[in-house]
């Protein structure tokens, strides 16, 4: 659903999305369940390939632009 996606990384925070991105490591596709992606309290360890500055950097180009884009994308695939 357009617009639940949004919410839920508002709610996180673009800096936790990220984090949680960078170190997914389930293979296939990233699931997000409906009750909602953990708390925004929550502490993930960064993977040894990606830094700290890094994880600052990137936050502040997606609080700029967002994640909608990107969303968007996946959501025409099968249109």
């Amino acid at each position: 659903e357009p617009g639940a996606a949004e919410a839920e990384f508002r709610r996180l925070g673009t800096e936790l999305v990220l984090r949680k991105f960078f170190a997914y490591r389930t293979p296939g596709p990233l699931f997000i369940p409906k009750s909602g992606w953990g708390s925004p309290d929550e502490e993930v360890p960064l993977p040894s390939w990606i830094t700290e500055e890094d994880i600052k950097y990137y936050t502040t180009q997606f609080d700029k632009s967002g994640f909608t884009g990107g969303l968007n994308y996946y959501r025409a695939l099968n249109k």
